[in-house]
């Protein structure tokens, strides 16, 4: 299967009033292009000085993500979160640039579109359920690495959250040398196009080199939302090399998108072997509970046995 993997950096997290800032796309394997068949993850970022030049470029990279997915014809899209966030970021910031997603995508779906299904789809955790409203792309199935990881979680109580930085440590299938950003210096640090970071390939630890701050360690920018502090130090250390801001902003959404790609082969894989054995949709075995897939999977067996099965019971509430 050819999966694609996304991820949105934004400067905040309303699509009224923040943009998109970067979009990341990743291939879990080669696909061809024009100079031949090679792996594929790169970056796309926002540019423009003006707020006019902002918006068009803006509404390019939107573009640009459904030009490749009308180019490359991915079996499976997936994001971690994506339901939730970037696939909404998308559809709110169209409407804040004008259109909709729906406008935007029909010409590259011989008229068909994009857009969010009008009812609700239930997620079911163990013995909880949650709802979503599940994106539709035309001829492509749409997935979630949060959903698939949620619902690990419902069976195993030793993992703590669900988010992606954890599940990957949690799995032991984190790089050696993860690239590391508190989520509120992206925008800040990403935009920096100045030699003024000290990184080390090896383990992928980072810091702001400033000769000029009084002591060798300076405390500067505070503790992250996911536990990275961020320090400023006053000289290079022995297997630190100077980059810029934009180097490791890079780095940080690449490591993301390789670890959604993981996250989801990990945690989806045997849904999609179960998938085999059920008269169900992928897109559906994603999200539906045990007792619905032995449901499923008796329903199968009793058609293929030529064996009557009970009507449906009358709704309760």
């Amino acid at each position: 299967l050819l999966r694609l993997i996304f991820d949105l950096e934004t400067e905040g997290l309303d699509p009224t009033r923040h943009r998109i800032i970067e979009l990341g796309v990743r291939f879990n394997r080669p696909v061809r292009t024009k100079t031949g068949l090679r792996e594929y993850d790169q970056i796309f970022k926002l540019r423009g000085a003006t707020k006019e030049e902002k918006d068009a470029y803006e509404l390019e990279l939107i573009k640009l993500m459904l030009k490749m997915i009308q180019n490359f014809k991915p079996d499976i899209i997936t994001a971690h979160n994506g339901e939730n966030f970037d696939w909404w970021f998308i559809i709110e910031r169209c409407k804040q640039l004008g259109t909709t997603i729906e406008e935007l995508s029909k010409d590259f779906f011989d008229g068909e579109t994009v857009r969010k299904n009008n009812r609700e789809t239930i997620l079911k955790l163990g013995g909880e359920i949650e709802t979503f409203y599940q994106t539709i792309v035309p001829g492509t199935i749409i997935t979630d690495s949060l959903h698939a990881v949620r619902r690990a979680q419902a069976l195993d109580s030793n993992m703590e959250r669900a988010d992606l930085k954890y599940v990957t440590k949690y799995s032991k299938i984190v790089k050696p040398n993860r690239v590391y950003m508190p989520g509120d210096k992206i925008a800040e640090v990403s935009t920096d196009l100045e030699k003024r970071y000290a990184y080390n390939d090896i383990d992928g630890d980072w810091y702001r080199y400033d000769e000029s701050v009084p002591s060798v360690t300076t405390f500067t920018k505070g503790m992250g939302p996911k536990g990275f502090t961020m320090y400023t130090r006053n000289y290079i250390a022995d297997g630190y090399e100077l980059v810029t801001g934009e180097f490791i902003g890079n780095r940080y959404l690449l490591d993301d998108l390789w670890e959604c790609d993981k996250v989801e082969h990990r945690y989806n894989g045997s849904n999609f072997l179960i998938c085999k054995m059920l008269p169900v949709p992928f897109q559906k075995c994603c999200t539906m509970g045990t007792a619905g897939q032995w449901k499923s999977i008796m329903l199968a067996w009793s058609y293929e046995n030529n064996l009557a099965i009970p009507m449906f019971g009358e709704s309760k509430s």
